[in-house]
C-alpha cells in the first residue's frame, strides 16, 4: 500500500464502547520497572484486589479494607497512569490525546499492550497518516462512512476489526447440558447476581471506583441506556470445573483464565485437573452448591476487576496470577512461597520458579 493510500486510513473508536486500551512502554513507573515482570511480584499482587487471597492476608486487609490503604492505592495507580501518559507521549499531539484510555491501567486486564515496534507508532498519527475518530458508524453509502458525530469519511475499503462471538464451536449433547457445563446466560437482573455484587462491594470497597460502578450509576440516572442481558461468560470453580461436574470428576476446562503468564497458568491448571480427576487433591472439595457460589463470585469479581478488558467473559488476570497459582498449589499440597526472604516480596515469579512441579507433586503421592 502506498503512502498516498495509507493517508486515508482510519482508527474509529466506538463512542458507545469502552474506549482505547492502554499502550505502555515496556518499563513503567518512575522507578523504570519492567511491566511484565512487575505484574507477577507479590508486592504488586498485594496492591490489587484479588478473589484468591493467597499469602499475607493481613497486608491485603490493611491495603484494601481501610480508608488509608485505599487512599494509598488510588495515589499509587494515579502515578502509574500519569507516568504511562508521559512515557507514551500521548500529550504530544492533539490526535494522540484521543488515544488516552478513559480509565486507569488497573481496570484493563490483559488487553494492556506495549510499544514494541522498532519505530514510533504514534509518529504515523502525528504525520497525519492515521486519523482518530471517536464515534460510532451510523451507516454506509457508496465510498463513504457516515459517523454518529455527523462527519463523513470517503473510503475505498472498510475493515471491521470488531472481534468475534463468544460461542463454542463444539456442540454439547444433549442440548439441555448447556446450562451445566459452566457457561452462564443469566440476565443481569438475576437476584443471585445482585447478591454477589453486594458481597463483592463489601469485600472490595475500591470497586466503588470501578468503571462498572459508574456505568451502573449512569443507567440508573438515565444518562446511559440500559444494556441488554450480559453476554455469556464462564462460571467455573477455580476457573476450571463446572460445579455440576465437581462430584463426577469427569469434566474440566484448561485455559479459560486469561493471564499475562500463560505458561505458568496452563502448567498449574493441568496438574490441578490431573489430581482432581484422580481424587488426589490435598484439600476436600466443597459441595456443588458451595462451589456454585464460589464460581459465581469469581465470575462477578472479574467483571468488576477488568471491565475494560475481558472480565465480562472470563477470569482476566494481571496482578492476580500469583495468588491464583498459590490457591491451586495449596490444594495440591505444594509449597507456594518459593523464593524466601526479600526476594519473595520483590522478585517476579515466572515458570523458572516452578521447574519440577510435576515431580514435586508425585513426591507427595509417594511416587
Amino acid at each position: 500500500m502506498s503512502l498516498d493510500h495509507l493517508a486515508h486510513s482510519l482508527i474509529c473508536d466506538l463512542a458507545s464502547g469502552r474506549g482505547p486500551a492502554w499502550l505502555t512502554t515496556p518499563f513503567v513507573s518512575p522507578a523504570h520497572l519492567q511491566f511484565e515482570k512487575l505484574a507477577t511480584t507479590r508486592i504488586m499482587s498485594w496492591l490489587s484486589p484479588c478473589i484468591d487471597s493467597g499469602c499475607y492476608p493481613g497486608i491485603r486487609r490493611l491495603l484494601h479494607n481501610t480508608r488509608l490503604g485505599r487512599s494509598f492505592l488510588r495515589a499509587f495507580f494515579g502515578i502509574i497512569k500519569n507516568d504511562g501518559i508521559q512515557r507514551g507521549k500521548f500529550l504530544d499531539h492533539p490526535e494522540t490525546k484521543k488515544l488516552i484510555p478513559k480509565d486507569g491501567i488497573e481496570w484493563i486486564g490483559t488487553t494492556v499492550s506495549t510499544f514494541n515496534y522498532p519505530t514510533e507508532l504514534f509518529d504515523l498519527v502525528k504525520e497525519g497518516l492515521i486519523n482518530i475518530h471517536i464515534a460510532d458508524v451510523d451507516h454506509l453509502t457508496t465510498q463513504a462512512i457516515h459517523l454518529s458525530d455527523g462527519s463523513n469519511i470517503k473510503a475505498d475499503v472498510l475493515i471491521c476489526a470488531t472481534g468475534w462471538d463468544f460461542t463454542s464451536n463444539i456442540s454439547f449433547l444433549p442440548c439441555n447440558l448447556e446450562d451445566k457445563i459452566g457457561i452462564s446466560h443469566a440476565p443481569s437482573s438475576d437476584p443471585t447476581i445482585a447478591l454477589a455484587d453486594q458481597e463483592l462491594l463489601r469485600r472490595f470497597p475500591e470497586f466503588e471506583d470501578s468503571p462498572m460502578k459508574r456505568l451502573q450509576q449512569a443507567v440508573v440516572s438515565g444518562k446511559e441506556a440500559a444494556t441488554p442481558d450480559e453476554p455469556p461468560s464462564w462460571v467455573l470453580y477455580h476457573g476450571l470445573v463446572p460445579p455440576h461436574f465437581l462430584s463426577p470428576r469427569n469434566f474440566a476446562y484448561v485455559g479459560m483464565a486469561m493471564g499475562i503468564r500463560g505458561f505458568l497458568l496452563a502448567q498449574t491448571e493441568a496438574l490441578w485437573i490431573t489430581a482432581f480427576f484422580d481424587d488426589k487433591l490435598s484439600t476436600p472439595l466443597p459441595s456443588e452448591d458451595e462451589a456454585a457460589k464460589q464460581a459465581l463470585m469469581q465470575n462477578r469479581f472479574y467483571k468488576w476487576r477488568a471491565p475494560n478488558g475481558l472480565g465480562d467473559r472470563c477470569s482476566d488476570m494481571v496482578f492476580e496470577v500469583v495468588p491464583y497459582v498459590d490457591t491451586l498449589l495449596g490444594e495440591l499440597g505444594l509449597e507456594t512461597r518459593r523464593k524466601g526472604g526479600w526476594a519473595e516480596i520483590f522478585q517476579y515469579y515466572g515458570v523458572g520458579d516452578y521447574p519440577n512441579l510435576v515431580q514435586e507433586w508425585l513426591g507427595t503421592q509417594g511416587k
